[in-house]
């Protein structure tokens, strides 16, 4: 039997489409799955085929080909604010997510996003370090073509039992494929930059040095949001509790997940 593998490539200065460099005024936007989110997605999604002619899927195939679900937070611009709340979590676009919303971190993926300046259509540059960023002459800070950190963070996101009823939920229920702890769970990729990286990157990260070190897979977090106030306006960040660690039967399926296996 011969295996299509769906192998990440490399994407350390792939332009994405920026997340939101200003919570003020910016929701989180669709990356293109080439760029920045599908390197913390699983490194690999095989599956066993015969013969090429015999295969359900043939041609050089990898995660750029595939699109996954993505997870927002609704701020007071774009399209979603016409159908959603301000500081609710929406996935795909279409579904509202109840808050608290429960979660497992899987991977985390770090960058630096040029901020373009408000009504810029152009998408801002990216580069994976500072060192890399300095050397193509940008320069760290919040100001306008300044870069400041962007995380692309891959988890699992638990199905709420409102969703079998909400008519909204019809195109995201089979999302909810894996089943950890006796519940079902979405994979998706969510998004944070600015304020949000503050909450909820370093949040992570600082949980991954210290009290996850075997792994994020091996945790457990709930997610709601807080309004912020400022000389421009308000703004929603994300805001994380940590609920424990997995039992290690649970922690073992998650990073199963995250491997693609």
């Amino acid at each position: 039997m011969a295996t299509t593998s769906f192998t990440r490539r490399s994407t350390s200065t792939a332009p994405v489409e920026e997340a939101p460099a200003n919570e003020v005024y910016a929701s989180p936007r669709d990356i293109p799955v080439a760029g920045a989110p599908a390197v913390v997605a699983p490194a690999t999604l095989s599956t066993n085929v015969a013969a090429a002619s015999d295969s359900d899927v043939q041609g050089e195939v990898n995660l750029s080909d595939l699109r996954l679900p993505r997870l927002n937070l609704v701020q007071r611009t774009g399209d979603l604010p016409d159908k959603f709340g301000f500081g609710e979590f929406v996935l795909n676009k279409t579904c509202l997510i109840p808050k608290p919303l429960e979660f497992i971190a899987l991977s985390i993926k770090k960058q630096f996003q040029e901020k373009r300046p408000y009504g810029d259509t152009e998408r801002g540059a990216v580069y994976d370090s500072a060192e890399e960023l300095r050397a193509a002459g940008g320069v760290v800070g919040f100001g306008d073509y300044q870069y400041s950190e962007l995380a692309h963070i891959f988890m699992l996101i638990k199905k709420d039992p409102s969703l079998d009823t909400m008519e909204d939920a019809e195109a995201v229920r089979d999302l909810f494929m894996y089943e950890i702890a006796g519940e079902l769970w979405a994979p998706v990729i969510y998004s944070v930059g600015r304020s949000a990286y503050t909450s909820l990157g370093k949040a992570l990260l600082t949980a991954r040095q210290f009290t996850l070190r075997k792994g994020l897979h091996t945790g457990r977090w709930s997610l709601t949001s807080s309004v912020n106030k400022g000389p421009k306006g308000t703004w929603v960040t994300p805001v994380p509790t940590f609920r424990g660690r997995l039992a290690d039967a649970d922690a073992e399926i998650a990073l199963a997940i995250r491997r693609g296996e």
